[in-house]
């Protein structure tokens, strides 16, 4: 009897370690299938929001913010900073037709900051002064027109409407517009590296929660060698039954002299999908030649 009990005390402990050793080999491919699996169901959100986006898309996102915002930075691309102020709604809606509204207001006023698209009736790309960039600013500021003058006809002055922050408007494509600022920075079809971690929740109504966090994104990454220096370390993504994209919300923390404004800033975005009326050039306006000419 003492003998079968020394072999029951040795052979548990080495039992317990296969066991366990069995429990850590099977854990890390779980947490690939699972990582793999919410890749999968965001690549697919994107492609059916992009497909539900054709029938119309109205997109509106409140940020909310404390330190000094530059917007050159926000998906519009507006050429402004605020040194005040809590609380941005940006508003975008796009239409089957390729026409599309965008604005960007300081709340609870609602005073307007910014706006432009493309006008539903004379199909021309219109923006008010404060989306050119610095030189187009200088030239509407000193003939006497605001920030907020609507200029009409830009399409010959489109070089005016660079990005800001790098590379064309995305105001002549109001539906990528609208799609973009319903989501963070690097959320597109194959940023997958973009993701530190990643998860998809099903949710009662049949939709999925997709949620995560985002690192710094090195130069040399997947988005045309962007350097960006802020970390999101909340993203939250719904998606509806159909699989388009109904809401977002993320925080994202950029550090004093990175490629964006410093400081913390929450993002919230509602999207929904169908007929939508697009809003023509605000008032007052200005034919674009008579300014930039």
């Amino acid at each position: 009897m003492p003998v079968l009990l020394t072999r029951v005390r040795l052979v548990a402990p080495a039992l317990a370690a296969a066991c366990v050793a069995l429990s850590l080999l099977g854990a890390t491919p779980a947490r690939a299938d699972d990582r793999q699996a919410a890749i999968d169901a965001l690549n697919q959100a994107l492609q059916r929001t992009d497909l539900a986006a054709q029938s119309g898309i109205e997109v509106k996102q409140f940020i909310t913010y404390r330190a000094p915002f530059g917007l050159a930075w926000t998906q519009p691309g507006v050429n402004t900073v605020l040194r005040s102020g809590s609380r941005l709604r940006v508003h975008v809606t796009a239409a089957p037709d390729g026409s599309g509204y965008t604005s960007v207001r300081l709340m609870p006023s609602l005073r307007l900051i910014a706006a432009g698209g493309v006008d539903p009736r004379s199909r021309a790309m219109w923006a008010t002064v404060s989306m050119l960039s610095s030189p187009g600013q200088a030239r509407a500021l000193s003939g006497g027109l605001s920030s907020v003058t609507a200029l009409t006809g830009l399409e010959p002055f489109a070089s005016y409407l660079d990005d800001p922050g790098g590379g064309p408007t995305s105001l002549p494509y109001p539906s990528s517009l609208a799609q973009k600022v319903l989501l963070p920075p690097h959320t597109s079809a194959g940023m997958a590296s973009a993701w530190t971690t990643i998860e998809s929740i099903p949710l009662a109504d049949g939709g999925t929660l997709i949620r995560g966090s985002m690192p710094v994104i090195e130069e040399g990454g997947e988005e045309e060698g962007e350097v960006d220096t802020c970390v999101r370390p909340l993203v939250e993504i719904t998606v509806g039954p159909d699989m388009a994209i109904r809401s977002s919300r993320w925080r994202e923390t950029c550090p004093r002299g990175g490629t964006r404004s410093a400081g913390t800033r929450t993002y919230e975005s509602t999207a929904a999908y169908g007929p939508v009326v697009v809003k023509g050039p605000v008032s007052p306006s200005r034919p674009a030649s008579s300014v930039l000419s």
